[in-house]
């Protein structure tokens, strides 16, 4: 093989790593029946992040593709970081096995970065693969809790919070978009493993001094995602579509103007189910719509 230029002869003794690479051309079905031993002992093919394909879209997907970015805590002194996280249900009950670190990879339950030393601005750059049960999903967050790795058994953590809803207000599923999440410390003697108090306090008035969690200024993590499902819709007016029976006539007549400029491919996810409630309107007589 070479690499650079030099064969891995010659790269044996220096420093670095050789790879051998070949380009093969075809779909990945052709090259499977050609290339059956390479396939069948060490090939991963990993799935496509969008749909552009049929194909594609008749697979079953609901992947959540995160990347942790980097994290900012000017409250804290320089430390040695460490960040976790974990996904979680309504009732902060962590969902096992939906943590992915790569393709191939086997899932975990929790999510741990490298440590990054001395320091109070982290930058880790890592990507995983967050895979949610569809009838979950409206109900789950990603939780995150940075630690302080010292040998100090006392002092081996923050005692800071943050999450991600992975649903909208509107009902729709998490854009893709750079996302930056609060931290919020936590009072002493709190057990955030147990309870999921901080979903309701985030939202409530703090300055009575009685709330369990306090917003750190400035201390955020910043993340960014990109959903690939066949199941969930990040736009608002398909979502509003399927919940049609729902609506006011007025809403309808909107949502119904709207439609006209949803992509492509977003219909396409979703066909059988915009025929259906499409029919189901005209269906239904209502003379403010049809």
């Amino acid at each position: 093989a070479e690499y650079g230029g030099k064969s891995s002869a010659t790269m044996q003794n220096g420093r670095g790593v050789c790879i051998g690479l070949t380009l093969l051309t075809g779909s990945i079905e052709t090259l499977r029946q050609a290339h059956k031993d390479l396939f069948d002992q060490c090939c991963i093919t990993p799935s496509l992040q969008d749909f552009t394909s049929t194909s594609s879209i008749k697979q079953q997907r609901n992947d959540l593709y995160l990347t942790i970015g980097s994290a900012e805590f000017p409250s804290s002194s320089a430390a040695n970081i460490e960040l976790r996280a974990q996904l979680r249900d309504s009732k902060g009950k962590v969902i096992p096995n939906a943590i992915y670190l790569g393709v191939g990879e086997k899932p975990i339950d929790e999510y741990r970065s490298i440590v990054i030393t001395h320091t109070n601005s982290p930058r880790w750059d890592e990507n995983l693969i967050v895979r949610v049960p569809v009838d979950q999903f409206h109900d789950s967050h990603l939780f995150f809790y940075p630690r302080h790795c010292t040998d100090k058994k006392d002092k081996d953590t923050f005692s800071a919070i943050g999450w991600i809803q992975f649903a909208s207000a509107d009902g729709t599923a998490i854009q893709d978009s750079n996302h930056t999440v609060k931290m919020y410390r936590v009072a002493k003697g709190v057990d955030t493993k147990k309870s999921t108090f901080y979903l309701k306090e985030a939202e409530t008035d703090a300055s009575n001094g009685k709330s369990k969690l306090s917003h750190r200024k400035g201390d955020v993590i910043k993340i960014r995602t990109k959903l690939v499902s066949t199941s969930l819709t990040q736009n608002v007016w398909m979502h509003l579509l399927l919940k049609w029976n729902s609506l006011s006539p007025q809403k309808l007549a909107e949502v119904l103007n709207r439609f006209t400029f949803i992509d492509q491919a977003e219909i396409c996810k979703f066909l059988k189910e915009t025929f259906d409630a499409m029919f189901s309107i005209l269906d239904s007589g209502n003379s403010q719509v049809t």
